[in-house]
C-alpha cells in the first residue's frame, strides 16, 4: 500500500455530484482535485502539474483548445512509460483524482477531453481508475471482449516483423518485410511488440479494473479540440494505441468514490471530465466555461485525501510496501521477521531462478494479492513482499532501431517472483489446566462444587451464596421446632452425659420422667420409715433404681 502520500496545496479538492443535466463534471481549472504523489517523490519529480496555456514550462509546447486556458499535464515529459500493468498494485505512479457522489445507482460512462502532450503524436496516453471512497479498492467496469493479441514471435514465421511509428509509438504487424520508416524485425521486436491473432478471436475482459486511453481518431492530433470528448477507449489495455472498440463504463450504487486519472507516459494532458450516469444525454457539442464544475448543491462534508479519513486506507493487511497502490498512514514496510502473504491471508515463497518462467510470462503475471494456490505471482510490495529480491529479473531489451530511440521501455517492476503455498498447519492448543479439587462439608459429603470463596459468601459465586443461605435458613427453622416441641432440655442434657461417658443416662432420665408422670411403686412413709423396712432407700419419685455403670 501507498504510505500517507504528500498533497498538493494547489486545489481544494472538492465532492463532485449530479448537475442539472444529470452529468457529473470536473474541469481542471476549477482546481477541485487532488494530486496524488508517486512513492518516491520527492526524488522523483513527476506529478500532475497546472499549466496556464500563457506560460507553459521551459521547453515544453502549450497545448491548444483548453476550455479555459489552463489544464493538467503530467511534468517533466522526460519519456518515462508505465506500460506494465497487472493490477491494482500497479498504480504507483502519480494520479489526479476527483470525488463523485452518486445520487442514482446505474450505469455510468466516462467522456474525457484529453490530449498528447508532446509534438511527437499520440504516444501520450492514461489510464482511468474509479476507486471505493471508504478503501480506495478498484471498482471494476462492465464485462467485455478484445481482439486476441499474441507475441510477435509466439508462433515462428507467422510474423516477419512489424513497422514501427515513432510518432504513435505502434508496431503494426506483417508475415513479410515491409518498406517502411522503421522496419522492427521479429526477434528485434520479440520482448515487446504484439500482434493481433486474427481470424476474428477475442478474448473475454471479465471485471476490468482499468480504462486505457491512447490514441484518437487522429493519431497525430495533439490538442483538446480535435476530438472534444473521448469515450471510446480499451478495457485493460496497456499499448500504445487502444482498440477504440470500449467505453469506460461502470455500474455504481449509490455512494461515493474517487475516479483517478494516471498517465501511461508522462506529457499527458487532462482538460475535463463528464461522467454520464443512467439516461444523461452524452456532451457532444457541450462547451465549459470556468466555475462549471458540479459542485453546487453537494455535500459539505470535509473530505479527506486519505481513504478512511485518519490515513489508514485500503488494508490487504499490516504488512504491504509503502510503494504499493493503497494509502497507510503508519508505512509498514518490508518485514523480514514475518512471513511473505502476511496482510492477504495466505503465505508466498521466493521461486529460485531456476525456476523463472518467460519473459513474456513474466509479463504479464498478476501480483500477489489474489493470487491462486500453487501459482506464481510477481511482488509489487503487497502482502509484505520484498521487492528487491528480482529473483527473475530480465535483460532489458536492446534499442528498437539503429540511430533512434525506439519505444519507451521504462518499467515498473523488477520481477520478485514468488509462489503461494500452503500454510503450515497451526500447533494444536495446550490442553486446560485440571479443576480445582472440591472441599468437603463437615458431614463429610462435597460441596456441589462449592469454592473456599462461595463458603464465604464470596460474590464471584452467586449460586454458592443461595446454596449457603438456604442452608442457614433450614438451620434456623430446626432450631425453631426444638424449642417449640420441648425438646431443647432433653436433647442437651444427653449431649452432655453422652460427652461425659455416662451411657445410662437416657435410661435414668426416661425412669425420672416416667416417676413425674405417676408412678404405682411403694413410697416412703411419714416420719422416714417405709412400708418395707427391709428395702433399699429410693430417690424420691423413682419407680426404680439403676445406677449407671
Amino acid at each position: 500500500m501507498l504510505t500517507l502520500l504528500s498533497f498538493l496545496p494547489l486545489a481544494d479538492m472538492r465532492l463532485h455530484c449530479a448537475g442539472p443535466t444529470g452529468a457529473i463534471i470536473g474541469l481542471t481549472s476549477d482546481n477541485t482535485y487532488n494530486v496524488r504523489l508517486p512513492p518516491d517523490a520527492p526524488a522523483n519529480p513527476e506529478k500532475w502539474t497546472r499549466v496556464d496555456h500563457s506560460s507553459p514550462p521551459a521547453g515544453q509546447a502549450a497545448i491548444e483548445g483548453s476550455f479555459s486556458g489552463s489544464y493538467m499535464q503530467v511534468l517533466p515529459d522526460d519519456r518515462d512509460s508505465y506500460h506494465a500493468i497487472h493490477g491494482e498494485g500497479s498504480f504507483t505512479m502519480t494520479g489526479l483524482e476527483y470525488v463523485v457522489d452518486v445520487a442514482q445507482a446505474g450505469k455510468h460512462t466516462l467522456y474525457l477531453r484529453w490530449s498528447a502532450g508532446d509534438d511527437k503524436g499520440a504516444g501520450d496516453s492514461l489510464y482511468v481508475v474509479m476507486r471505493e471512497y471508504a478503501t480506495d479498492h478498484i471498482v471494476p467496469g462492465e464485462d467485455t471482449l478484445k481482439p486476441t493479441m499474441v507475441d510477435i514471435d509466439a508462433v515462428a514465421g507467422q510474423f516477419a516483423g512489424c513497422c514501427y511509428d515513432h510518432s504513435t509509438h505502434a508496431c503494426t504487424c506483417f508475415a513479410a518485410e515491409q518498406d517502411c520508416e522503421s522496419w522492427q524485425p521479429t526477434e528485434r521486436a520479440a520482448h515487446w511488440a504484439q500482434c493481433a491473432a486474427g481470424a476474428g478471436q477475442m478474448d473475454a475482459v471479465t471485471s476490468p479494473l482499468w480504462y486505457l486511453f491512447s490514441g484518437k481518431a487522429d493519431p497525430l492530433a495533439t490538442d483538446f479540440e480535435t476530438e472534444p470528448w473521448d469515450a471510446t477507449c480499451e478495457a485493460q489495455g496497456t499499448g500504445t494505441r487502444d482498440t477504440g472498440l470500449d467505453f469506460a463504463a461502470w455500474t455504481l450504487p449509490v455512494g461515493r468514490f474517487r475516479f483517478v486519472i494516471y498517465p501511461r507516459e508522462d506529457g499527458t494532458a487532462v482538460d475535463a471530465f463528464y461522467l454520464a450516469g443512467p439516461g444523461v444525454q452524452p456532451p457532444n457539442s457541450l462547451r465549459l466555461t470556468a466555475g462549471a464544475s458540479t459542485i453546487s448543491g453537494c455535500s459539505t462534508d470535509r473530505l479527506s485525501v486519505d481513504p478512511d479519513g485518519v490515513g489508514r486506507g485500503a488494508t490487504h493487511g499490516y504488512n504491504d510496501a509503502s510503494g504499493w497502490s493503497h494509502y497507510r498512514g503508519h508505512g509498514s514496510d518490508y518485514d523480514p521477521s514475518v512471513n511473505a502473504g502476511t496482510g492477504c491471508g495466505h503465505c508466498l515463497e521466493p521461486i529460485p531462478h531456476s525456476e523463472c518462467p518467460s519473459a513474456d510470462v513474466l509479463a504479464k503475471m498478476i501480483t500477489c494479492d489474489t493470487v491462486e494456490l500453487g501459482d506464481l505471482c510477481e511482488a509489487d510490495g503487497e502482502c509484505n513482499t520484498d521487492v528487491h529480491i528480482n529473483n527473475c529479473e530480465q535483460p532489458r531489451p536492446p534499442p528498437a532501431a539503429a540511430g533512434s530511440n525506439g519505444p519507451r521501455t521504462h518499467m515498473n517492476r523488477d520481477n520478485d517472483v514468488y509462489k503461494r503455498v500452503p500454510c503450515p498447519s497451526p500447533s494444536p492448543p495446550p490442553a486446560p489446566p485440571p479443576p480445582p479439587p472440591q472441599p468437603f462439608l463437615p458431614n463429610g459429603g462435597l460441596s456441589g462444587g462449592l469454592s473456599a470463596n462461595d463458603s464465604t459468601g464470596s460474590s464471584d459465586n452467586p449460586a454458592g451464596i443461595i446454596i449457603l443461605v438456604l442452608f442457614l435458613v433450614l438451620a434456623v427453622a430446626a432450631a425453631a421446632l426444638v424449642v417449640y416441641k420441648g425438646w431443647a432440655k432433653p436433647i442437651a442434657r444427653s449431649v452432655a452425659m453422652w460427652v461425659r461417658g455416662d451411657t445410662d443416662a437416657s435410661a435414668y432420665i426416661r425412669n425420672r420422667d416416667s416417676a413425674r408422670g405417676g408412678s404405682t411403686a411403694p413410697v416412703q412413709g411419714l416420719g422416714g420409715s417405709v412400708d418395707e423396712p427391709n428395702m433399699t432407700r429410693l430417690p424420691a419419685g423413682a419407680s426404680t433404681y439403676n445406677p449407671p455403670a
